[in-house]
């Protein structure tokens, strides 16, 4: 978070004679302060399979901006904060709150859960 000052700035021109007669700009300066906050996002990532054992854990919080994202996207946030799960990049699929990201840009909210799944197989 940071502070914003916002203000105003008033200009009277006197003369008196203590200056010769010559005009004496006075300013007068009104400020009001404001919070701002920008909170990003918490996002609990978890962790299967062998994308659990690459990143040394089963989930986590992460920060993430705020925006509309595509799956790419979020798969190349998480490998910047996890680079160990670089080999995994082309195969891993994610699923937000239970539900695989479908095809168009997804936006994320605080509190959201976000799966990163390797491929399964199995018979």
């Amino acid at each position: 978070s940071f502070q914003l000052y916002l203000g105003s700035v008033r200009e009277a021109v006197v003369s008196t004679q203590s200056t010769g007669g010559l005009p004496v700009r006075r300013y007068w300066f009104k400020f009001q302060s404001y919070q701002l906050s920008f909170k990003m996002p918490q996002i609990r990532i978890l962790y299967f399979a062998r994308a659990a054992e690459l990143a040394d854990c089963r989930d986590e919080l992460l920060s993430f901006p705020c925006g509309m994202f595509c799956e790419g996207e979020l798969i190349e946030h998480i490998i910047n904060m996890r680079p160990q799960l670089e080999p995994m990049k082309g195969e891993v699929v994610l699923a937000l709150n239970e539900a695989y990201i479908p095809t168009h840009r997804v936006e994320l909210k605080d509190g959201d859960e976000l799966a990163v799944i390797p491929p399964v197989s199995g018979g």
